[in-house]
């Protein structure tokens, strides 16, 4: 078994070389592969400190006695307003797209979506790690490197 994974992890990352050295450059070659052995045996790397992450958000929502409002509708209604709030951070912004000086006002709202979408992800009974490595997944299928690297168009629009 251990054979296939290395095999199979030095195929997935060798193509991935091929079309963007700056995987090795920056050291994400060695990541790469640590998460595809973890793939192949079945370990989340995001798993724990989502886990904790997800406790801490719900002993938050129960010591409050909050779960009563937290139906998936009004979790995504208050996802939506606070994922608002973080893009009037950068209304009437100009050139000044990076907004330095509000980068505090930025983690907060940041924060305050990111919660919002583990209560909604709780509520479905979903494993954020593993709905995002399928998206990213996903995404992967549908944005293959060789075709979208540097390339904003949508993937319908690739050849």
């Amino acid at each position: 078994m251990l054979d296939r994974i290395y095999t199979n992890s030095l195929d997935y990352l060798c193509r991935k070389r091929k079309f963007c050295d700056e995987y090795i450059n920056k050291g994400t070659y060695v990541y790469e592969l640590i998460r595809i052995i973890y793939i192949f045996l079945g370990v989340n790397l995001m798993s724990d400190s989502i886990k904790e992450l997800k406790k801490k958000i719900l002993q938050f929502r129960d010591d409050r006695d909050w779960k009563q409002f937290h139906n998936p509708k009004d979790l995504a209604i208050s996802l939506s307003l606070e994922a608002s709030e973080l893009l009037e951070i950068f209304q009437w912004s100009g050139d000044d797209l990076v907004v330095a000086q509000k980068r505090d006002k930025v983690k907060e709202e940041l924060a305050d979506v990111m919660i919002y979408a583990m209560l909604i992800a709780e509520a479905y009974d979903l494993d954020v790690g593993e709905i995002i490595e399928q998206k990213l997944d996903a995404n992967n299928k549908k944005y293959p490197v060789d075709k979208s690297f540097g390339n904003a168009k949508k993937y319908t629009e690739l050849k």
